[in-house]
């Protein structure tokens, strides 16, 4: 049986630098990437093209694999955007929750505070990319720096069979 331990940064953003930001790592293969929502696409589209990449990463049965989601923040003046955001990460915990995969969801503030991460805003990002390169990662942005954050939060907090 193939575990694997998939980390997200949900995002819809359309918008230049948005996307949802993924890695895993199992028995033998780990990696990065960041799906983006084209200009153009509607978000029942995004949420299409998501659901086949987490398909594709998590194994047919997935029992004993794990799926670590960063929460969304929640901002009243935001609220489209808020909605986006619960709407990827309902689609990614179906899928778990189908395949029998255990759901974790972590808060940003933890993920952060885990990593010494103690600003907010594009200075809370570079030092969220800086602290999972230390860790040997090699995000290509915030999305996939976020995305091993909730990995390695599994990794720490998940004791081995």
């Amino acid at each position: 049986m193939v575990c694997v331990i998939l980390g997200v940064d949900p995002g819809s953003s359309a918008s230049r630098g948005g996307g949802t930001g993924i890695a895993w790592v199992s028995e033998d293969d780990d990696g990065c990437f960041t799906l983006q929502r084209a200009p153009h696409e509607s978000l029942a589209g995004f949420c299409c093209r998501l659901r086949d990449e987490i398909e594709g990463l998590l194994p047919i049965v997935a029992e004993g694999s794990m799926v670590v989601v960063e929460r969304p923040f929640i901002n009243p003046k935001f609220m489209g955007a808020a909605l986006g955001l619960l709407r990827v990460v309902g689609v990614v915990e179906e899928i778990a929750e189908r395949k029998g995969a255990t759901i974790v969801e972590v808060a940003p503030t933890q993920l952060r505070a885990a990593h010494g991460v103690k600003l907010k805003g594009k200075e809370g990002k570079a030092e969220m990319i800086n602290a999972m390169k230390a860790r040997g990662h090699s995000p290509a942005n915030e999305h996939e720096a976020d995305a091993w954050a909730c990995v390695e939060h599994a990794l720490r907090h998940t004791v081995p069979a």
